[in-house]
């Protein structure tokens, strides 16, 4: 006995992955405010280079735009995702600093 018809638990399927994908947009939201606090404080910080500051700034405000603009304007999702690259700018060049070099014992000033 099937509880579904295979067009139901298709369209069932279709309903739950929009879903995930609108509750990981608006995740996404959170994330990018993060961003942009971090980017601030780094900035103003003097224990790690401001340059990193500013990429993280600008890596929040891409993901800021592109999750807000899939969320309101999902027909041009595919536009976003070109915005959602300087995402990366930010945060993988600040891992690396982390990494590699690590923070000033003092801040410069």
């Amino acid at each position: 006995m099937e509880t579904f018809a295979s067009s139901q638990s298709q369209a069932l399927g279709s309903l739950l992955l929009g879903g995930y994908e609108t509750g990981h947009n608006v995740g996404l939201v959170f994330f990018a405010f993060h961003l942009l606090i971090l980017g601030y404080l780094v900035f103003r910080s003097g224990y790690i280079p401001t340059v990193f500051g500013v990429l993280v700034f600008i890596s929040g405000l891409g993901y800021l735009v592109d999750s807000v603009g899939t969320l309101l304007f999902p027909q041009l999702a595919g536009v976003f995702e070109v915005i959602g690259f300087t995402t990366v700018i930010g945060g993988v060049p600040l891992m690396f600093w982390l990494l590699i070099k690590g923070v000033r014992d003092k801040p410069s000033g």
